[in-house]
């Protein structure tokens, strides 16, 4: 009875062996790349990301709105919870960035695979596609963008599409939707003198030539200022 249960697992067409090997790829790739990076020093891109985060929570947890007309932040405001902990706040969003790219991952992995139809096919190319996605040069410590947020949805809309029949067309709402959401999580428009003199921090970094450098020392001003 183990025998059969063993064997029924790990068939190359078992839908829970398929999911091994994503996971497997996803983190051997995706995450054992990120891993690395997540003690690194606060960088520009990061440092923006944190600092809106932190902004949308403090504004939250005090009964104020979020700032319109300057920015779109999906992505920050959903990881805006991290400040309530007393944690590393830095380290946590890059952990909860590599989850959400691991996820995407294998989300890509399926996608590759139910087009393909080959699981060598599959495992040779979305491997070295995430090896290339996740190089230091594009996503430096982690957390320095949404892209690998909206991925996840975009990748669940395509699954969703694959599995569609004919009979199945209120199916098409769901990839609207997931598309949608992908879209959103990606939009980040910014006006970043704006967000810096409405945050009254324009005083302090004025002296600093590029908006991304000042974006990066925007959270090291908030959360070192006082010790």
């Amino acid at each position: 009875m183990k025998f059969s249960i063993f064997t029924r697992l790990y068939k190359p067409d078992s839908t829970i062996f398929k999911f091994l090997i994503a996971a497997t790829i996803a983190i051997l790739t995706t995450g054992f790349l990120r891993i690395h990076y997540i003690t690194y020093f606060p960088e520009p891109d990061v440092g923006m990301y944190t600092y809106l985060s932190q902004l949308i929570y403090s504004r939250l947890s005090n009964g104020q709105d979020i700032p319109s007309g300057s920015f779109l932040a999906l992505y920050p405001m959903m990881t805006s919870w991290v400040f309530s902990l007393d944690i590393s706040h830095y380290i946590t969003l890059r952990l909860i960035d590599l989850l959400v790219a691991v996820t995407a991952s294998i989300l890509f992995f399926n996608v590759i695979l139910n087009e393909s139809k080959s699981l060598l096919f599959t495992t040779v190319l979305v491997v070295s596609a995430l090896l290339a996605m996740n190089n230091i040069e594009i996503i430096l410590y982690g957390y320095r963008n949404s892209i690998w947020a909206s991925y996840v949805f975009l990748f669940a809309a395509l699954l969703v599409w694959q599995s569609i029949s004919n009979a199945d067309t209120h199916k098409f709402y769901l990839i609207g939707a997931l598309i949608s959401l992908g879209i959103l999580f990606r939009e980040l428009g910014h006006d970043l003198v704006e967000i810096i003199e409405k945050t009254n921090l324009y005083d302090k970094i004025a002296n600093i030539e590029s908006p991304r450098i000042a974006y990066g020392n925007i959270y090291r001003l908030k959360t070192f200022e006082s010790e």
